[in-house]
């Protein structure tokens, strides 16, 4: 996670561990945005997972799309 934009807003990755077949770990990772409520262009906040055709979809879409478009978040392709 980077250091807090001057608007409040911090974007980077969420990195986990997949549990595969006995021993075997795989990395993930996704990108996040920590947005401040007050800050977030919606009229209802909505929270967990948001999928396309909600009212947020698409502001928040443009949250995550910032965390990989910017530096805030670098992955390379594999």
């Amino acid at each position: 996670m980077a250091r807090p934009t001057i608007s409040g807003e911090m974007y980077g990755i969420l990195t986990t561990l997949q549990v595969g077949r006995g021993a075997q770990l795989t990395p993930v990772a996704a990108p996040i945005a920590m947005v401040p409520i007050k800050k977030v262009n919606v009229a209802q906040v909505e929270f967990g997972r948001v999928a396309s055709g909600q009212a947020c979809y698409e502001t928040y879409r443009g949250y995550l799309r910032r965390t990989v478009e910017e530096p805030f978040a670098l992955f390379l392709p594999g």
